[in-house]
């Protein structure tokens, strides 16, 4: 079974209270009653939970309700917003000190701790380039990986990394041996 850290279940939650506030009953509303349950009690950020229950059904909802199904859109947005949200302070200089490259060799192993059991590395690097590869994921989807990759795009945007584009080039969710992202940047 995967299994997700506490940590990005409540990134999702707090993203659609943020967000959409109004909207947030009737997200929680939306949700099978095992879900709703994990969703309005308290999460522990160092604890471990079904991935589908607490991460993929949530999300998916999202997807549903504020993004009128474009999964690829609201998957990306997800992403965005909880790497907005986890990279300040300390995380901000960081950020602005590092390399691109350095800093998705970071971010790769930071994926092993949200995600277990998994296995990303960095499969290719440039001056002005990227690619990192999802090797091992099981349970992925298509809404995990635009996730990971919102989170991806937005840490580079943050480090500095202009005219970013985007591109996934291999899908474990689509029966690829593994998951690309490639990014390229002025």
């Amino acid at each position: 079974m995967t299994k997700v850290k506490g940590t990005a279940i409540i990134t999702t939650r707090d993203y659609v209270k943020r967000e959409y506030s109004t909207q947030y009953t009737q997200w929680l509303a939306s949700l099978p009653a095992d879900s709703r349950i994990l969703l309005e009690g308290v999460i522990d950020s160092s604890s471990w939970y079904d991935m589908e229950k607490a991460y993929i059904i949530p999300s998916q909802k999202v997807i549903d309700l504020f993004f009128d199904g474009d999964m690829e859109k609201g998957s990306k947005e997800m992403g965005i917003n909880s790497a907005a949200h986890a990279l300040k302070g300390v995380y901000k200089a960081f950020l602005l000190l590092s390399t691109p490259q350095f800093l998705m060799t970071k971010a790769s192993k930071i994926f092993t701790t949200y995600f277990e059991p998994t296995e990303i590395v960095l499969s290719e690097k440039g001056r002005k380039h990227l690619a990192v590869r999802i090797l091992k994921f099981p349970m992925i989807n298509e809404i995990v990986e635009y996730r990971i990759a919102g989170w991806m795009n937005k840490a580079l945007e943050m480090a500095n990394c202009k005219e970013l584009v985007f591109e996934r080039r291999a899908s474990l969710a689509k029966g690829d041996e593994f998951t690309e992202f490639a990014f390229e940047w002025k």
